[in-house]
């Protein structure tokens, strides 16, 4: 509230003896939203024979439904006279109010018009009309006090805060938090305008005014930011902190609806206070963003989709402002790098490649997002297995490391099924490790017929925590992971440095018996079906670590016999022979013949139809007598 500066005004005569009247300015008409106090508005004020400060103010409103007389303050500041003019709680419209300054002898006015505006467009006033008593030391009553919103849809974009009728004997005692119904809290009322009083202020708070509530000033009506001065503040029974920035935009982007709660506590012994005429809230939203549902999806590994539709929108915001992104639940399958976004305006579409040999389930997930809020879309893709060529594997469950002894979960396993032929190379992916001290680490990989391999051990040794290392282990790499410094991500070849730091050999405890060794060529000529095991143990106390993306393997697969049987051989007229079959409907077959069940050569693929049936011809040399023929199924399945 402005200080009123009434008093003896002093006067000083020309040498005429007369006294001119003062002079005031022209004052700009002002607009303001309901509830809200117009900024402290500077007078241009002039006498020659009166000094500035000892003039005397007064105001009149034409409509006092509109603007009160008492809510038109004056107050000086920096050698200037100021004015604010509050509209009525609730009340909108438009008044005339006259400024008239005199000097006790001649005065001189000046009128201007406020206009005092609902709402604006997407803003909502509510209102919480009880009184708050604030008494001498602790919480007011009602604690908290509450406003509830309802209706209201899409997100905060704004907020405001309106006090009607503030009093208090010393206004540094009050301390004010005002929660959200999501459970956010600003202090936005604390510690402010020193040891001073106040008498019916209306405090408009908004992140928009130019000043902050003052630290050693009178307590004005005018726009003010929240502010929170130290000490620490105490609300008892309130949620509790840390509580964020004193900022309304600390709300922007949540959702509206439900109960605010402000708690108001004045810390102090002797002085208390009151707001007469309970508070006000006006709250601006935007709609959040949309995005269309996109239907789940289905590939063979690196096969990429052809471009899917889908269509974004946003209410309130520019398609040009609208940000994309895109996430993979398994970038073991599909790299986020992988899913590519195109289009413009509404229309947009998204290509999504597999990597080559990678198999499974992933989640894809496309987020639209304005400055406030988001709206996501959702979708499986499946990368179907094939039978042989290039096939992956993976368990992506978090495996933890402790500071000594087994993993979690130990082992870690990975079953392999309906893969046709044997493993022609077998490469291991460590996704994503996290340790302080990877040298404690050991694994030891055991495939379904019990081979074992140490495939990281020892490795690391130094100072050199790593975050996050993806390693791929393959015998055909062209380096070992180094016994001393650091761990790059890379591929690299089965590394066992043995013994250990402490000199002792490697033990996996309740892992199968047998030899030991460290290259995967172990596992090539074998079947790649059954259970695949990773023991990993920690020999070192006091560093800790984790496969945050789990394993997989990765493996080359020799094709061997296929499920189909070659039913007959006709002789065609024209001297071909025409081979013809059963076989699983709709796979590629490739036919290879030979003289003598030894050397096999290439005749051709065929491709079964949809009952099951192959068919190839083939046209031999005159001088061939005998000949045999086989299928198996072909490399690129």
């Amino acid at each position: 509230m402005f200080l009123l500066a009434f008093g003896l005004v002093t006067t000083s005569r020309s040498a005429f003896g007369a006294n001119t009247p003062p002079t005031i300015q022209k004052v700009p008409d002002q607009t303001v939203f309901i509830d809200h106090p117009t900024v402290a508005l500077q007078l241009g004020l002039e006498d020659a024979e009166t000094t500035i400060l000892s003039l005397r103010l007064t105001g009149s409103s034409s409509d006092e439904r509109i603007v009160p007389r008492q809510n038109i303050f004056f107050g000086t500041a920096v050698g200037h006279w100021y004015t604010t003019v509050t509209p009525a709680f609730g009340a909108t419209g438009t008044a005339t109010i006259t400024v008239t300054v005199s000097d006790g002898e001649f005065s001189a006015s000046t009128n201007f018009v406020i206009t005092v505006n609902p709402p604006p467009q997407s803003t909502t006033r509510f209102v919480s009309a009880p009184s708050i008593s604030i008494p001498q030391l602790g919480a007011a009553t009602p604690y908290p006090s509450l406003v509830g919103v309802a209706g209201l849809t899409g997100v905060i974009s704004s907020v405001s805060l309106v006090l009607n009728g503030f009093n208090h004997d010393n206004i540094r005692d009050v301390n004010m938090l005002l929660v959200s119904p999501t459970g956010q809290g600003i202090v936005l009322f604390s510690h402010v305008s020193g040891n001073r009083h106040c008498t019916n202020v209306t405090v408009f708070l908004t992140d928009n005014s130019t000043y902050p509530l003052p630290t050693e000033f009178d307590l004005w009506s005018e726009p003010l930011r929240p502010t929170d001065l130290s000490p620490d503040d105490n609300f008892p029974g309130a949620p509790p902190g840390p509580y964020r920035p004193p900022a309304f935009s600390s709300f922007r982007g949540l959702e509206p609806n439900g109960n605010w709660s402000l708690y108001i506590y004045d810390d102090k012994d002797t002085n208390g206070g009151s707001i007469t005429g309970g508070w006000s809230m006006l709250i601006t939203t935007v709609a959040a963003p949309t995005i269309t549902p996109i239907a789940d999806q289905t590939t063979t590994p690196g096969t990429g989709l052809p471009p899917i539709p889908f269509t974004v929108g946003d209410a309130d915001t520019a398609f040009s402002a609208l940000q994309l992104t895109r996430q993979s639940s398994d970038p073991t399958i599909v790299r986020v790098e992988n899913i590519v976004l195109s289009g413009n305006a509404a229309e947009r579409a998204v290509t999504i490649t597999p990597l080559p040999g990678a198999f499974g389930t992933t989640r894809i997930t496309l987020t639209v997002s304005d400055d406030l809020a988001s709206a996501s879309s959702s979708f499986f893709l499946t990368v179907t297995q094939a039978s042989s060529g290039i096939l992956s594997f993976a368990n992506p469950q978090v495996i933890s490391i402790p500071a000594l002894g087994r993993a979690s979960p130990y082992p870690s396993t990975i079953e392999v099924s309906r893969a046709k032929g044997t493993i022609g190379k077998l490469s291991v992916i460590i996704n994503s490790m996290d340790h302080t001290y990877p040298a404690d680490v050991d694994m030891l990989l055991v495939g379904p017929q019990g081979q074992r391999t140490v495939i990281f051990s020892d490795a690391g040794k130094g100072a050199f925590a790593i975050t996050g290392t993806t390693i791929m282990l393959e015998d055909d790499a062209s380096d070992y992971l180094p016994e001393i410094g650091r761990l790059s991500p890379g591929t690299f070849r089965p590394t066992n440095y043995e013994p250990g730091e402490s000199g002792d050999y490697d033990s996996w405890p309740d892992a199968p018996e047998g030899s030991t060794n460290s290259v995967l060529s172990v596992y090539e000529g074998l079947s790649p079906n059954g259970i695949w095991s990773l023991y990993i143990v920690d020999d070192g106390p006091g560093d800790v670590g984790a496969l945050n993306g789990g394993w997989r393997l990765l493996m080359d697969i020799v094709p061997g016999p296929a499920d189909v049987v070659l039913t007959s051989i006709v002789r065609l007229e024209n001297g071909s022979m025409r081979l013809r079959g059963t076989a699983e409907p709709g796979l590629t077959y490739l036919i290879q013949i030979s003289s003598d069940l030894e050397a096999w050569d290439d005749l051709g693929t065929t491709r079964a139809d949809e009952t099951g049936v192959i068919e190839l011809d083939d046209t031999p040399a005159q001088d061939q007598t005998t000949r045999f023929y086989r299928a198996i199924t072909a490399p690129s399945q």
